[in-house]
């Protein structure tokens, strides 16, 4: 399963339609997903995700162009 480029448009921004996406996400899956699953991903959204308990971390590699 995959989820990708997932935002809320600027003109939408702060009515809360980005914290209904990921906590229905979160939802689905505790409910439906194995144990060893995990979510990763690239946010460039400062302390949105750590609401959601998500740390923030440092990656061993490097983008490229």
């Amino acid at each position: 399963m995959g989820l990708s480029t997932t935002y809320v448009a600027p003109d939408r921004q702060g009515r809360g339609l980005g914290t209904r996406v990921v906590t229905a996400l979160l939802d689905y899956l505790r409910e439906n997903a194995p144990g060893s699953a995990y979510v990763s991903l690239a946010a460039d959204v400062d302390r949105f995700y750590e609401r959601f308990g998500f740390e923030d971390v440092a990656l061993d590699s490097k983008g490229m162009l």
